[in-house]
């Protein structure tokens, strides 16, 4: 559902008086022991934006369907933004499983990111995500 004239415009005056705000400086990311901690600041990060980004993440409250291995994040920003994370604990590496499909997106042109902070997410060039391809 698309906002009316008058609500995009309220919606805009909103947005222009946050960005007066002072930012508030956060004491640097030094990792987590929970790879969830990560995840939920990624994606109250991406809730944040305008229009909002959309996380595709499998529910972890339940048994998976997704492959072993498969990455816990595909967000999509504006196209053509589309970025693939796999969160990692401070200590944690990726697995046999997580590298196999790093690959099987790499030769589709596809990045992922291997991602232990939330501050490592926020320095990720969205452009950087497509892998250029030859021929």
């Amino acid at each position: 559902m698309n906002p009316t004239p008058e609500q995009a415009i309220e919606m805009l005056r909103r947005l222009e008086r946050n960005r007066k705000r002072e930012p508030v400086t956060a004491p640097p990311d030094e990792g987590d022991d929970r790879e969830s901690k990560v995840r939920t600041r990624i994606t109250e990060w991406c809730d944040r934006q305008w229009p909002p980004w959309l996380v595709c993440t499998a529910r972890t409250d339940k048994p998976s369907t997704l492959p072993v291995g498969f990455p816990d994040m595909v967000i999509f920003g504006p196209h053509p933004t589309c970025i693939i994370v796999e969160t990692k604990s401070k200590s944690g590496k990726p697995s046999s499983d997580q590298r196999i499909w790093e690959k099987k997106f790499e030769m589709l042109g596809w990045r992922v990111h291997f991602v232990k902070t939330f501050d490592t997410f926020i320095t990720i060039n969205p452009d950087a995500n497509k892998k250029e391809t030859h021929g």
